[in-house]
């Protein structure tokens, strides 16, 4: 579900809309925080897949990839590490028996995986949703 939230400032992205993008990721965020009970699990949406739709925008206009790459790695790594320590005393309860090492790469592994799908889904918006939504 995070996944599916964090899709829809892609659209605005596309169309030239940053501010209306930012807008939405900010609402979206603070209606998620004051309606959800629990508010852990908010964390995720807020720390990291809201808005790296828009980091992912920006930093993807750079011409080295190498370095695209490396500095989506960075983003992550810091979004994750925050959404972790401040929700240690849930994530401790969840996964107790794995290893950080282990944690950490597995992390690697699905975010390439999340970054990939992304992309994939902005270029079907672009090469059919928007077409659809022109005529």
């Amino acid at each position: 579900m995070y996944f599916i939230a964090s899709l829809f400032v892609t659209g605005l992205l596309v169309e030239g809309q940053y501010l209306l993008s930012l807008s939405l990721f900010v609402a979206s965020a603070l209606l998620s925080l004051l309606i959800m009970p629990n508010l852990i699990w908010v964390l995720p949406y807020v720390l990291f897949f809201g808005h790296y739709g828009i980091f992912k925008h920006f930093i993807e206009r750079m011409k080295e990839k190498f370095l695209v790459m490396i500095f989506k790695y960075i983003y992550f790594n810091v979004c994750i590490a925050a959404i972790y320590f401040l929700s240690y005393s849930v994530m401790i309860e969840v996964v107790p028996q794995l290893p950080a090492l282990v944690l950490i790469i597995a992390a690697q592994v699905v975010f390439l995986a999340y970054d990939y799908c992304y992309s994939k889904i902005s270029w079907f918006y672009v090469t059919t949703i928007r077409k659809v939504l022109n005529k």
